[in-house]
């Protein structure tokens, strides 16, 4: 297990504790004591799959999409130079457009691409190509074939990328996730919108 890998455990284990409370926390946990620098990232991913089913029957459906919206919020925050730089970037452009546009022509790549869909610019994350990853998430990485995750584990990428977009369009946006590689989907889409 890498050492990026036991800072996200780490940070899922303090999110639950402040936001869910011990007795939620402990619960969902039971098991990860045994993880060290040898443990699979396979295995972590088939255990937080199960910690996400855990978690799922200790809390509504709306408590759930809260708590990875805020796990999501603030690992933003913990990785905000790239928006940052973006940003500067942004300010560059004659035009909102421009940037877009120019976002969108130098993001094709074999892992993701940019598009614009209606008013708004759709993200896609192929994990799969090339690095056989069924997620960019260290804790999900390696899910294997066939085995899928709730979306609410998703709700973490979708707010992690509006974090990331307001972030650099220094405005509010929406962002929608209309498929998902943990659900079984190809790749991962999320639909960024923003007004003005």
């Amino acid at each position: 297990m890498s050492k990026g890998t036991v800072v996200y455990i780490t940070r899922f284990a303090e999110n639950l504790r402040r936001e869910l409370g011990e007795d939620i926390a402990r619960q969902v946990l039971a098991g990860s004591e045994a993880f060290n620098e040898t443990t699979s990232p396979v295995m972590v991913a088939v255990w937080m799959k199960g910690a996400l089913a855990r978690l799922g029957n200790l809390v509504d459906s709306q408590r759930l999409t809260g708590f990875f919206q805020t796990c999501g919020a603030l690992c933003a925050e913990a990785n905000l130079k790239p928006a940052l730089t973006d940003r500067n970037r942004r300010r560059k452009f004659a035009s909102l457009e421009a940037f877009i546009d120019d976002k969108i022509a130098g993001s094709v790549s074999t892992f993701s691409r940019l598009e614009r869909e209606g008013d708004g610019l759709a993200i896609y994350y192929t994990p799969s190509n090339g690095r056989k990853m069924r997620c960019y998430c260290p804790l999900m990485r390696q899910l294997p074939a066939g085995e899928t995750a709730s979306v609410a584990y998703c709700q973490c990428s979708r707010a992690f990328t509006q974090r990331y977009y307001e972030t650099i369009l220094e405005r509010p946006v929406q962002v929608e996730i209309t498929q998902s590689a943990l659900m079984g989907d190809k790749e991962c889409k999320f639909l960024v919108k923003w007004t003005g």
